[in-house]
This record gives structure tokens, sequence and C-alpha cells, in this order.
């Protein structure tokens, strides 16, 4: 069966109609990307390494390094052999803890020589007390005695006088006994004092410089357990097999922090065609001498935007994200390729955009 020839042409006109119908939606209500592309762009990269590195010489125990691990700050990285330093910090706190038990024990003594002399010393002067009140009624004694021989005459109790100035002296012997003997009391536990606190203080001198070798031995064992100086990604990792000798200041790898990345791009002149500001996404392709393909693009952001003058190139900032550290190329970076969306406008705008430049560039 065959159509007729004017329905066959209708058929034709309708689906060209339509062709041209979605063709022009499109080019009207579509959106493209109108990016301005920039290859061999100088480049600044505001990067910062931090390197794991060896503080003293050691042979490698333990090793917990992977190239693009993600590490937290503190995190141990590689343990050296500490076999010796270990027994060194071990004898150390063992003296530290017997001269702190013999400064305790000083202590505990002095301060019961101390209530052993303050009970001696307050039974002496009790002794002494009692002495002087003797003493005293000796002395009161022979005074009275003196004075009755002076109204009654000098044959007035002649037995007794005798006897008072005995025990006038008797008494007056014993008390200076007794204040002898205090004195001597008192020297002597002065002395012992003084031996004492001597005796503490070489102590806590010891104690001191025991503590100061402890802390310097147990520096020396840390610096043994290599740890993360930061958060972020190892990069540049070496291979440091348990077994193997790592020197001082070896370098183990480098972390990346976590916190965003920073390149500035530099254009020249001419104008790129569209408004540039923060927020538009971007691309970024590094030049390293190695052929990168396109998906090796970093994806980035703009974050600042100096226009250009006449004496400065167009300098755009761009933000790449954590995930872009173990891409990043970490040899020096001089110049790269930047793409960056400009805007989205529908193909049709392209289009006359293009026709104007073609006609503005060939009748000038």
């Amino acid at each position: 069966m065959t159509l007729p020839h004017g329905i066959w042409g209708w058929g034709r006109c309708l689906v060209l109609a339509l062709g041209l119908s979605v063709g022009l939606a499109w080019s009207l209500l579509a959106r493209v990307p109108v990016s301005v592309l920039g290859e061999q762009v100088p480049l600044d990269l505001a990067l910062t390494l931090h390197p794991v590195a060896a503080v003293v010489t050691g042979q490698v125990r333990h090793a917990a390094m992977l190239q693009g691990q993600e590490v937290q700050a503190g995190a141990l990285l590689v343990e050296l052999d500490s076999t010796e330093p270990q027994l060194q910090v071990a004898e150390e706190r063992q003296k530290l803890l017997a001269l702190d038990t013999q400064r305790t024990a000083r202590q505990q003594e002095h301060a019961a020589a101390e209530a052993a002399w303050q009970g001696t010393e307050q039974g002496a002067q009790t002794a002494l007390d009692e002495a002087r009140s003797r003493h005293q009624e000796a002395s009161a004694a022979v005074q009275t005695a003196q004075d009755k021989a002076q109204r009654f005459g000098p044959l007035a109790l002649l037995a007794e006088q005798p006897q008072l100035k005995t025990a006038l002296d008797t008494t007056r012997l014993t008390l200076q006994r007794l204040e002898h003997e205090q004195r001597v009391r008192l020297l002597e536990w002065r002395a012992r004092q003084a031996q004492a606190q001597r005796e503490i203080v070489v102590l806590d001198g010891e104690l001191a410089l025991t503590t100061v070798r402890l802390k310097r031995l147990e520096h020396v064992l840390e610096a043994r357990h290599i740890r993360a100086p930061i958060a972020g990604r190892l990069r540049l990792v070496t291979h440091a097999a348990p077994g193997s000798v790592v020197h001082a200041g070896a370098w183990l790898g480098v972390i990346l922090p976590p916190s965003d990345l920073l390149v500035t791009a530099s254009f020249p002149p001419p104008s790129p065609p569209g408004p540039l500001r923060p927020g538009q996404p971007a691309r970024l392709r590094f030049a390293t001498g190695m052929p990168m393909a396109a998906s090796d693009a970093l994806p980035a952001t703009v974050t600042q935007v100096a226009e250009a003058t006449a004496d400065t190139d167009l300098r755009v900032v761009l933000r790449l994200g954590p995930e872009a550290l173990h891409r990043l190329p970490l040899q020096p970076v001089v110049s790269g390729t930047v793409e960056i969306e400009v805007e989205r406008v529908a193909p049709l705008t392209c289009l006359l955009r293009t026709l104007r430049r073609t006609a503005g560039a060939a009748w000038p």
C-alpha cells in the first residue's frame, strides 16, 4: 500500500516543523556553561608541608605509615627501639622513689625528735621552775633570819642560821645546774635541727637532679616515638621496615594539613568573556612536566578576584577542597591550566555572541 504524495509531504513537513520547534526550544531554554580557559597560567600554590622526621638515630621497631593515609595529630607513626632508654628511665624512677622515701623518713624522724624535745623541755622547765621556787623560799628564810638577828641580837636563832645558809647554797647550785643543762640541751637541739635541715636540703637537691635526669631520659625515650605533628594526609612516605636503621634528621614523609588549599592564578589581558566573582566553579590542572588526563583536573572554587590594572594581571584565588590533598604534586609548580565557569546562558545567546565577535573581527 502506498501513501498519497500529498500525505507523505505533509508528514515530512510535520517532522521538520517538530524538529525546528525542539531545536528552537532547546536554543532558548537550555543552558550551557561559558568558561574562561587559561593555559600555562602562572600559579602560586599556598602549600604547607609538615615533615615527619627522626629526632634520633635508631632501629625501627614498628612502622605505621602508608601513602595517602589520614592521620590525627599525635598519632604514633614510627617506633624506634627503646630498650636502653626504658631501662635508664626505670632506674631513675626507682632512684627517685628511694630518695623521696628517704626524705619522708627524715621528715618523720625530725617530727618525732621535735615532739620528744618538746616533752623533755616541758619537764626540764617544770624542774627549773621548782628549783627557782625553792631557791626563792630559801633566800626568803635567810632574809627573815637576818631581820630577826638585827632586832633581837646576834645570838638569836644562832642554831638556825647555818642550816638556812646551807639550804640557800644548795638551792642556788641546783638552779645554776638546771639552767646550765637547759642551755646545753638547747644548743644540742639547735645543732640537731641544723643537721636535719642540711640532710633534707641535700635530699632535695638529689631529688631535683634526679627529676631533671628523669625528664631528660623520658624526652629521649619519647623521641624514639615518632608522632604526627598535625592532622592531615601522609605523602612522600619512605619505606621504613622493622629492623632498618634511620638516622637523626632523616625525613620519613610529609603531612599535608586538612585545611583548604589556596591557589592564585594570574590571567594576562584580554579580559575574560564574562564577570568573575566568588563562588564560581573551576577546574585546575598543574603543569608538572608529566601528561595528565582530563579526569586529573582538580575541582576548585573562586574565592577572591583582584581586577586587572594597567600594570597588573587579573589575579584569581581558587580554593581546593581537602579531597585534593592526595592528588597535589609536591614538586614546585609554576603554571597550569585553569578553567572557570563564568556563567550559564542559552545556546542561542552563545551563537549570537560568536557571530558578533566574528563580525567584529571581520569588520573592525
